[in-house]
């Protein structure tokens, strides 16, 4: 009998530590539900928070004097025979290259960029037939190929040379340039100037500062109109624009002319597309 009762207490007891650890893994269970819930709504917040954001555009501008210049150097020759005039043309770059060296220009800063040969034919209207039929062409006569008759005759040709020079040295620019000239007579061609700024590095630096000042103050103007707080930046993309090259009247020979050059102010342009939050 008392052995009975030992068993009958030994039984409860095991059946009341098993209980014990059920409920305890039902609760470790129901902790993780409610943390993968919590964090289901907080993903869901933090969408619904990038959905509703504002997206602006900011531009930034920041100028620099220039301090070097870029100049496309041209030779064009003409002539009847097309090896007198790729002849006459190489002449006279050498004579331009030889110039731009001694005014101090580095072989690094002088870059070829055309050598070309084209063809002029004769674009006058054809003469009128004659009023007295053509002979009758001789049995024998070959006949000649299609379209060459009405073909344009080749009545001379142009060889085009084109060097790219860059120039360190902005003070003298007027001067280099005017030596190529001066050397170059009527062949020579001054087809494309333009200035820059060597290092421009922190030029856009000071742009990129000003269109995100920009834009950050686009964006907290819209959230203020809402009704809302600005959150943090989601995103941001940028494109960078600067002024082409500065055109500039093609230069005649007429004697030894140093050109002005002026070089002004070089503007660099940082316009960037930003996304905020709001909160």
């Amino acid at each position: 009998m008392a052995a009975g009762v030992a068993a009958a207490s030994l039984l409860v007891a095991c059946s009341g530590d098993a209980g014990g650890a059920v409920d305890r893994v039902g609760d470790v269970e129901a902790a993780a539900q409610q943390t993968e819930q919590d964090q289901s709504e907080q993903d869901q917040t933090e969408q619904d928070r990038r959905v509703g954001g504002v997206t602006v555009v900011g531009e930034g501008r920041a100028s620099a004097v220039p301090d070097s210049a870029r100049v496309l150097v041209g030779v064009g020759v003409t002539s009847p025979d097309v090896g007198a005039a790729f002849g006459e043309a190489n002449d006279v770059m050498v004579d331009v290259l030889d110039a731009l060296r001694e005014q101090g220009v580095a072989d690094e800063h002088l870059r070829t960029r055309e050598l070309s040969v084209s063809e002029r034919r004769d674009d006058r209207p054809p003469a009128p037939p004659p009023d007295d039929p053509p002979p009758a062409r001789p049995p024998d006569e070959p006949i000649a190929p299609p379209g060459d008759a009405n073909e344009p005759e080749v009545i001379a040709y142009t060889v085009a040379n084109q060097v790219e020079v860059t120039i360190r040295d902005l003070d003298r620019a007027g001067e280099i340039i005017s030596a190529a000239v001066d050397v170059g007579g009527p062949a020579i061609r001054i087809q494309r100037f333009s200035l820059a700024v060597d290092d421009d590095a922190m030029l856009l630096d000071d742009a990129r500062s000003a269109a995100f000042a920009d834009a950050e103050r686009r964006a907290a103007q819209y959230a203020e109109l809402a009704g809302r707080d600005l959150g943090e930046v989601m995103a941001i993309s940028e494109v960078i624009g600067s002024p082409g090259p500065v055109p500039v009247p093609e230069i005649a020979h007429d004697g030894r002319v140093t050109a002005p050059i002026e070089p002004g102010q070089q503007e660099a342009v940082v316009r960037i597309q930003t996304t905020w939050a709001l909160d």
